[in-house]
């Protein structure tokens, strides 16, 4: 998700009302918009919607940031899951939190008229500065809102505190009607060829094939943001990473794990930092585009 599609934090308090509870006419469907606020004190923190990376907050040495973007196009009718993961700012040497220490994802519901916040999540400091969801609104849950789950990950510093909730009004999105893909080794092979088929347009610089083989994505993200597909195409980066002069990067294919979300309608094949294989590069910097493929009628296409 683009940090280019930051909010005003502003926007995200303008409505309150009780988390899950919210009704929408049907004339107000269309200018629907399901928006994400991340706010982070003193802690490293990572936001997740329906398990795909969101946000974080790796950037800012305090730990403390403010932010937003829009979820729309990750959300499909029905149940949905948001997650956040915390762990202290001084990981991995001393494990304890400050007492101020806070991770906070909210989601609201949007339209010109009003705001409803529907899910948060948050995890803080206890009084033993141990990481807790405890303190997260309707924690058992409701009808439409699934109760906190929380934890420690294993085999690492970070504390997951998630939970499911009801979305609805979206659109039947490419990805959430896609077949869903298996682990094999076939299927395996079939990614591993699909993104080789992408990294060849951005070798040869074929900038405008590769704009016509996120067409599907471009094409359902763009209005979510009031831009057209192209536009929504120039603010990834692309153009501007090979206006500077930057190269394909040679695959290291050792490098890359695929991974599945959503049942294997979402797949991509990512680096320990979520990076695809889709990368430029020049002796100062790195540039990575880093879509979703789906199976859509047979065929692995770009659909996030």
């Amino acid at each position: 998700m683009s940090t280019k599609s930051k909010l005003s934090v502003g926007l995200l308090s303008l409505f309150v009302i009780t988390l899950g509870i919210w009704k929408i006419g049907a004339k107000e469907m269309d200018s629907l918009r399901y928006l994400a606020s991340f706010k982070t004190e003193n802690s490293y923190c990572f936001a997740y919607i329906n398990g795909l990376a969101a946000a974080n907050n790796l950037k800012a040495s305090s730990g403390t940031i403010s932010a937003g973007l829009n979820a729309t196009p990750y959300l499909e009718n029905g149940t949905n899951d948001i997650a956040i993961k915390m762990a202290s700012i001084t990981a991995p040497k001393d494990l304890a939190l400050l007492p101020d220490s806070r991770c906070e994802l909210l989601i609201s519901a949007n339209t010109p008229e009003q705001q409803f916040n529907i899910a948060s999540v948050i995890a803080d400091a206890d009084e033993n500065n141990e990481p807790t969801g405890a303190n997260t609104p309707q924690y058992n849950g409701s009808d439409k809102l699934g109760p906190v789950s929380e934890g420690k990950q294993a085999k690492s510093v970070l504390y997951v505190v998630e939970r499911t909730f009801e979305a609805k009004g979206l659109p039947n999105w490419a990805w959430t009607t896609a077949s869903p893909l298996s682990d094999t080794s076939e299927n395996r092979q079939k990614i591993k060829d699909r993104y080789m088929d992408l990294w060849l347009f951005l070798k040869r610089k074929e900038i405008d094939a590769l704009e016509a083989q996120a067409s599907i994505a471009m094409s359902e993200m763009a209005p979510t943001e009031s831009m057209s597909p192209h536009d929504y195409w120039l603010t990834i980066g692309i153009n501007e990473a090979l206006d500077d002069g930057k190269t394909a990067m040679p695959i290291e294919w050792e490098q890359y794990e695929i991974k599945f979300y959503k049942g294997g309608r979402l797949i991509r094949l990512e680096d320990s930092s979520g990076r695809t294989p889709l990368k430029l590069e020049d002796a100062d910097t790195v540039f990575s585009y880093n879509p979703y493929l789906s199976l859509v009628n047979g065929k692995l296409v770009i659909t996030r």
